[in-house]
């Protein structure tokens, strides 16, 4: 029925992404240790544990593309991937975020961890994918709306890939 890919969203962007965080933690930790700047040591503490977080979901938890068809969801992040049957898709909605238009959408099912999906251009397009197999579903349109869709089409290509 369709695929939803993030433009710019590969493994090689994420683990490029990772490499430079990588490289600014390992900066920090000669300068630390090299200066003997006892200060320092919050902000390294801080700094690699937020990297490691960052580092979790980008690699393990968000899906940088997801393909629907009639009976099943496939999603695949930089080093893991699944596939949850249509059916057992039990509520789609936004995840945490502080702004609407960045929050994640949780696509939750029976049986595992929800679905993370970085929301872009097309987004809207994935859900009502969703929707059309499953009416009974309990969808929350409501917390996106459509607006930024219907701008953002001037700055980035849609991800949402239909078939036929």
């Amino acid at each position: 029925m369709g695929v939803y890919q993030r433009p710019y969203a590969t493994r090689g962007v994420v683990f490029g992404q990772l490499g430079i965080v990588l490289l600014v933690a390992i900066g920090l930790i000669v300068v630390t240790v090299a200066e003997s700047q006892p200060q320092m040591l919050v902000f390294l503490v801080f700094w690699c544990g937020a990297a490691g977080w960052h580092t979790y979901w980008k690699v393990a938890r968000v899906a940088l593309r997801v393909e629907i068809d009639e009976s099943e969801l496939r999603w695949w992040s930089a080093l893991r991937s699944g596939c949850v049957p249509i059916a057992d898709i039990t509520w789609v909605g936004p995840g945490p975020g502080v702004f609407r238009s960045t929050a994640p959408v949780l696509i939750k099912h029976r049986g595992g961890r929800a679905v993370t999906v970085m929301p872009t251009r097309g987004i809207i397009d994935l859900v009502e994918a969703i929707a059309r197999q499953r009416p009974d579903l309990a969808l929350r349109l409501d917390w996106w709306d459509g607006h930024e869709e219907r701008w953002r089409h001037l700055q980035e290509p849609s991800a949402w890939e239909a078939d036929g």
